[in-house]
C-alpha cells in the first residue's frame, strides 16, 4: 500500500463558520481518493475542541486521519496589516506550514476550503515538481489584463506568471532546505503593500523562480457546465456569495450538499437551517441588487427549480 497523501487546510473557524466547509471538502477528496490520507488543519483556538472531536470522528469513519498544528503569529511586524485585515488569519497560517508539520513529512499539498474535488487526489499529489519546491496552477483570471493589473499591482511581478493559491503542492524537503517561507513571505507581504490579493502576492513573490506549473483541473474556477463527474480540483474563488454554499448557479452546489450531509454538520435540522439561511441572504441581496443582478439570480432560481423537478421525475419514472 503506497503511503499516505497529506493534505493541509489553512483555517480559522471563529464562530464556527468554516469546519462545516472544509468537512465538506474532506468528504470530496475521500469519496475519490483510493489511498489513505492525513489531514493536517493549520488552525487556533477558534476551532473549539468539540469540533475538533467532529472532524476525528468524520476522519476515523472514512479510515483517514486529522492533526492539529495550532498556530501562534505575531502580533505586529507582518506588515500590510490594512489589507490583511480584510482576510482569514487562516490564510497566513499556511505561511508556517513548513515549521510546524513533522519534519518525515516531505510532501504536501494544501487547499483552501472553498473547494470540492471528483478526482482521486493522488493524481495531484503525486505530480513531478521538476526539481521546484512548488506546484501550482497558472491563476484563469491572470488572462484578463485587468485581472493581471489587480494581481500584481504594488508588487514586482509585471510580466511574469501568476499563479493561484488556492491549491498548492510543496517539496517540503526542498523547501525547508532554501526556503525560510514565514520570513520570506512576511517580507513580501510588506512588498505588496496596497495589492488586491496580498496574501497571493506574496507567494508569488517568494516562488517566482521555484514553482512548477499544474494541470489547469487541478485549480479550475466551476462554471454552470462543471459536473460531479467531470475530474478535476474546483475551486470556488471569490467573494462570499460565489461559494457552494451561497448559491444555486452551480450544478455543483448540489454535490456541496451532499457531502455536508455525510459530515458531522450535515443532519436534516442543520442542513435546513444553513439552506434558509443562504435563502435569506440571497433574497436580502437581490432585493438590493442592480436590475441586471436580480436577473441573474431568477435565472439561477429557475435553473435550480428546474434540477430539482428532474430529479423528482427521474425517481417516479
Amino acid at each position: 500500500m503506497k503511503a499516505s497523501i497529506h493534505i493541509a487546510f489553512g483555517l480559522e473557524d471563529r464562530g464556527g463558520a468554516y469546519a462545516p466547509h472544509m468537512a465538506a471538502t474532506m468528504v470530496s477528496i475521500l469519496e475519490h481518493t483510493a489511498r489513505p490520507v492525513t489531514f493536517h488543519v493549520l488552525t487556533d483556538a477558534s476551532l473549539v475542541e468539540p469540533s475538533r472531536a467532529q472532524l476525528r470522528t468524520l476522519c476515523g469513519a472514512h479510515g483517514a486521519e486529522v492533526l492539529f498544528h495550532d498556530i501562534v503569529l505575531p502580533e505586529a511586524g507582518v506588515g500590510n496589516e490594512q489589507a490583511l485585515a480584510r482576510l482569514s488569519r487562516g490564510s497566513l497560517y499556511r505561511l508556517k506550514l513548513a515549521e510546524v508539520l513533522p519534519k518525515d513529512v516531505t510532501r504536501l499539498l494544501y487547499l483552501d476550503c472553498d473547494i470540492l474535488v471528483t478526482l482521486d487526489i493522488g493524481a495531484v499529489y503525486d505530480s513531478a515538481l521538476d526539481g521546484k519546491s512548488l506546484g501550482a496552477v497558472q491563476d484563469a483570471g491572470a488572462a484578463s489584463r485587468f485581472r493581471r493589473f489587480l494581481f500584481q499591482r504594488h508588487t514586482p511581478l509585471h510580466g511574469t506568471a501568476y499563479f493561484n493559491s488556492g491549491v498548492l503542492l510543496f517539496d517540503l524537503a526542498r523547501l525547508r532546505e532554501i526556503h525560510d517561507m514565514w520570513s520570506e513571505t512576511a517580507g513580501a507581504l510588506r512588498r505588496a503593500e496596497g495589492n488586491a490579493f496580498p496574501d497571493q502576492a506574496a507567494l508569488n513573490i517568494v516562488f517566482a523562480d521555484d514553482w512548477q506549473a499544474l494541470p489547469a483541473a487541478y485549480n479550475t474556477f466551476p462554471d454552470a457546465a462543471s459536473r460531479v463527474d467531470v475530474p478535476a480540483v474546483y475551486h470556488f474563488a471569490g467573494g462570499p456569495g460565489n461559494k457552494p454554499w451561497a448559491t444555486d448557479k452551480y450544478p455543483l452546489s448540489d454535490y456541496y450538499w451532499h457531502c455536508r450531509a455525510q459530515t458531522p454538520w450535515g443532519d436534516p435540522a442543520a442542513l435546513a437551517l444553513a439552506k434558509a439561511q443562504r435563502t435569506q441572504a440571497l433574497e436580502d441581496a437581490v432585493l438590493t441588487a442592480p436590475i441586471g443582478s436580480r436577473k441573474a439570480f431568477l435565472r439561477n432560481v429557475l435553473r435550480r427549480l428546474a434540477r430539482e423537478a428532474k430529479a423528482v421525475w427521474d425517481m417516479m419514472k
